[in-house]
């Protein structure tokens, strides 16, 4: 179908907050829609309530597969997906309801990539979208050499906005051949800086549209500290050395490394912690050292902590962790 959005949204068991979500996404007031609900598995009735909305509203879409995992699901809804534009929802967060025909609009525009603002909130809050009511959606261009800039970032706004893929619309023929990689951790980013290396210019509306529900403990922080760190690396992979992001990702590696091997002192994973650290520093310290905009004071507490990890452990106590 010309125009036809395919909105995919993984889930297992997400209770509850399941409704919100699907409510959300049938009052979306685009016409030519899909939605494909991937039920990864679930064990407390969501793959039932998937099948009530189907039944009520034949946009809806369900798949049914064993657990996979987000990227799994996500995969699945790609393969089924037959929409000229994709986009992303999380089960337990909420859409404005014109979300996705001012990202169409936008897109129509001739751009490949649209994003939009979102609003955090917790479990139990109604959905705000800060200036959604506004008479005129305010558009800006930005280069995805600035995208990928603020991917790596300190300010965790713009981390957030540049590596989700919820908040975002892909046409279909920037997707070909993509699929989101198996990282239990940093999927997200993972995929998002392909998609940016494969254009210019993205197009982002100067509105939430998109409502994300924050929950504290919703996956082991400590448990995904090596496979971020894995997941870093491959980025790094992927930067070669002089691409546009990659001094921004290289010190955030680093950064990483010295917080997980705090983490991960004394647990299962130290051992295989240690090996990534290894292969990290050999591969990648020289250049750490001799990168231009990277601060040498940085540099050197980076060199002093590592030396002295107890030093690395009185300033997390200090600051509460």
């Amino acid at each position: 179908m010309e125009g036809l959005v395919s909105l995919i949204v993984p889930v297992y068991n997400a209770g509850k907050d399941l409704s919100l979500c699907l409510e959300s996404l049938a009052a979306q007031t685009y016409a030519p829609l899909e939605v494909i609900l991937v039920d990864d598995g679930s064990t407390d009735g969501s793959g039932r309530i998937c099948e009530e909305m189907a039944a009520k509203d034949r946009r809806f879409h369900v798949i049914h597969q064993e657990n996979r995992g987000m990227s799994g699901a996500r995969n699945a809804g790609l393969s089924r997906a037959g929409g000229q534009w994709i986009c992303f929802a999380d089960a337990d967060d909420a859409l404005h309801p014109r979300s996705v025909e001012w990202m169409v609009a936008a897109a129509r525009k001739g751009y490949d990539l649209v994003e939009t603002g979102y609003q955090s909130g917790s479990p139990g809050e109604s959905p705000c979208f800060k200036d959604a009511d506004a008479k005129e959606i305010k558009m800006e261009i930005h280069s995805s050499a600035q995208c990928i800039r603020e991917m790596f970032s300190s300010v965790e706004t713009d981390v957030v906005r540049q590596a989700a893929v919820w908040n975002k619309l892909y046409s279909r023929r920037l997707l070909h051949g993509l699929q989101f990689g198996p990282f239990f951790a940093s999927e997200d980013i993972l995929f998002n800086l392909e998609v940016f290396r494969r254009l210019t210019q993205v197009a982002c509306l100067r509105v939430e549209t998109y409502w994300y529900c924050q929950r504290a403990g919703s996956s082991s922080r400590r448990a995904s500290q090596l496979i971020t760190v894995r997941c870093y690396r491959e980025m790094l992979d992927r930067l070669p050395a002089g691409e546009e992001g990659r001094g921004s990702l290289l010190r955030k590696t680093y950064r990483k490394m010295l917080t997980t091997r705090y983490h991960l002192r004394g647990t299962a994973d130290e051992p295989a912690a240690k090996t990534l650290y290894r292969e990290m520093l050999k591969g990648t310290f020289r250049e750490y050292l001799l990168r231009k905009d990277i601060p040498w004071k940085e540099k050197g507490m980076f060199c002093f902590l590592w030396l002295f990890p107890g030093a690395m452990r009185l300033a997390m106590h200090r600051r509460g962790n």
